[in-house]
């Protein structure tokens, strides 16, 4: 919802399709929205006509109770996202994908691009240097400590217990570190490959991603409907629209779900990465918690 974000265009162009008015409220990153519409569901209180915003590992973990309200066209949905919507994408019925990104360290550094695996994070040299968002509250953080498990298994907990002593802070979100890391406070901060695009369109060419030989966990962030109103419905399938879809790289600095839809030449530039796709795991944050404290 920042004003010059993806929020506030799609509020002007839905409005003008729909001659109606509608109220937006921002809530924060990806854990703090789900913990909010999951504390009003079990008030027994719609929180909105729509909740955008969720991803993938929130609705896997989490969504048992959201499900039970969801008011998404299904129909549609199955038939669109097999046409329509990429691979990576996909996730279950219910969750309406728009965007989607893969997550890396950014850094700033000359060539070659730097090529980090986990263990690389465990070297003096990285510590207090390091910004990572807080599992918690924000997903690019989940991710990060689920990509851990997801590559070193047993190992898991070892890891975290020498990690926990090298990050300069836990952020409550992504905008949070980022914003840090712009400030030169840390030289590294956990983000998307589509950052560096960001900083392309910018010049600031200072600014990549570093690129992992074990591949790349991503995100995917979708919608869902919590209310059958008609154009609640109608602003669901806006979202898959070419109109919508163009708009996600430069205005959310994320991947667009809809195949074919064409890319600004500063994420062409970009390189091609493997990314790997992972299971949630609702107890990973509580186990990554007993981790650290050891």
């Amino acid at each position: 919802m920042a004003p010059e974000g993806m929020g506030p265009w799609l509020k002007t162009e839905f409005e003008k399709q729909c001659h109606c008015e509608t109220k937006w409220e921002s809530v924060g990153d990806t854990g703090q929205l789900m913990g909010r519409v999951l504390l009003a569901l079990e008030r027994g209180t719609i929180p909105a006509d729509i909740v955008l915003g969720l991803d993938q590992f929130q609705w896997d973990t989490r969504s048992e109770l959201l499900k039970k309200y969801i008011q998404n066209d299904a129909k549609l949905q199955k038939i669109k996202a097999k046409t329509l919507v990429k691979e990576a994408a996909r996730t279950g019925d219910g969750f309406w994908p728009y965007d989607w990104g893969a997550l890396a360290w950014m850094t700033q550094s000359g060539e070659p691009r730097p090529k980090w695996g986990v263990r690389e994070f465990l070297n003096s040299k990285w510590k207090k240097k390091i910004l990572l968002e807080d599992p918690r509250t924000s997903t690019p953080g989940w991710v990060w400590v689920a990509w851990t498990e997801h590559l070193l298994g047993p190992e898991f907990e070892s890891f975290w217990k020498s990690f926990r002593h090298q990050w300069l802070t836990l952020t409550s979100s992504w905008d949070d570190a980022y914003g840090m890391f712009l400030k030169n406070e840390a030289p590294i901060v956990w983000s998307y490959v589509t950052s560096e695009a960001y900083h392309r369109s910018a010049g600031q060419a200072q600014y990549v991603f570093a690129e992992s030989n074990d591949g790349h966990p991503y995100q995917v962030e979708g919608a869902v409907s919590l209310r059958k109103h008609p154009q609640a419905q109608a602003l669901m399938k806006f979202l898959w629209s070419d109109a919508v879809q163009r708009e996600i790289p430069t205005r959310n600095w994320m991947m667009p779900v809809k195949k074919g839809t064409a890319l600004p030449e500063s994420f062409q530039k970009l390189p091609v990465i493997k990314t790997v796709p992972m299971r949630a795991d609702p107890k990973l944050v509580e186990r990554w918690g007993a981790a650290i404290r050891q």
